[in-house]
């Protein structure tokens, strides 16, 4: 049992590391210290939406990035200690 669960944590911590090994996804964390639009993303990354979306769709599908939406746009932010997640990951 203590096997399946170590191999659960390092497969999570895998996961995340990887998303985090990317350097577009570092600049969008680094971009998000408030929610942000697709739009102001594009704009500050240069690059293009397809891409762009591709990066945020594999941040939010492993729990980094959050999605609101108002006023027709959809904002994105980093969830409430997400990074501390990651790092308490690291110190299991």
């Amino acid at each position: 049992m203590m096997n399946q669960v170590n191999d659960r944590k390092v497969n999570r911590l895998t996961d995340v590391l990887n998303v985090l090994a990317d350097p577009v996804r570092v600049r969008i964390v680094l971009c998000l210290v408030r929610p942000t639009s697709i739009s102001s993303l594009q704009n500050h990354l240069k690059i293009g939406q397809n891409t762009l979306l591709h990066h945020l769709t594999r941040m939010q599908d492993n729990g980094l990035l959050v999605a609101e939406h108002s006023d027709g746009k959809v904002y994105y932010s980093l969830p409430d200690r997400a990074l501390e997640r990651a790092v308490r990951l690291l110190a299991a």
